[in-house]
């Protein structure tokens, strides 16, 4: 017998955390599309792991004090979207100082250059990376929501807390701006049929 996500959620509050049984049919139940979320965000494969832990440890902490004013599904991409900006804006953050660090370097103001950071080398690659990668973080969000984690818009809009209108409109308009990168760096459209 499958239990609905409101049934397991239910016996967690009971049982958590020393009964861990509703939990883990949870974490199997969405492990695979919240790790490719936590991926397409931030295309880094190690990076996307642990995001997908930090999300699953959030969320069973958290799961006691959901009030169920939205489904399970949308409050758990609140958790998994909002772990994976403050990973990205950091990141973000660490490779500009990395980049200033090596303009100094280059600039001759130090001779430790043999101590600089090597670039993550499992970055995913491609032209749909290299597409998103043009647009703003808010942009990528509403796409891989979309597209990846094949949320609808109303769920889109709870997620990131936007009305609905708002959402519809951020969702069409980072299509076609990926359409847009996408064609300039391939030459051909972008079919999201096949998703992300």
């Amino acid at each position: 017998m499958e239990f609905s996500d409101e049934e397991l959620v239910e016996q967690c509050k009971k049982e958590l955390p020393y009964i861990t049984d509703a939990f883990e049919l949870l974490l199997r139940r969405y492990e695979p599309t919240v790790h490719r979320t936590c991926l397409r965000f931030l295309r880094n494969h190690h990076e996307a792991e642990e995001a997908s832990q930090d999300a699953f440890l959030r969320a069973f902490h958290g799961l006691r004090n959901f009030r169920g004013g939205s489904t399970f599904r949308t409050w758990l991409y609140r958790v998994v979207t909002n772990v994976c900006a403050t990973r990205y804006q950091k990141r973000k953050r660490q490779s500009e100082s990395r980049a200033a660090y090596i303009e100094h370097v280059k600039a001759g103001h130090t001779d430790h250059a043999s101590s600089t950071p090597e670039s993550d080398d499992d970055l995913l690659s491609g032209p749909i990376a290299d597409a998103l990668e043009t647009l703003s973080t808010n942009d990528q969000q509403a796409l891989v929501l979309r597209h990846v984690t094949d949320l609808t818009v109303p769920e889109i809009a709870e997620v990131t807390e936007l009305s609905l209108s708002a959402a519809k409109m951020r969702v069409a308009r980072a299509e076609e701006r990926l359409r847009t990168a996408y064609e300039g760096i391939v030459g051909k459209k972008l079919d999201f049929s096949k998703g992300l």
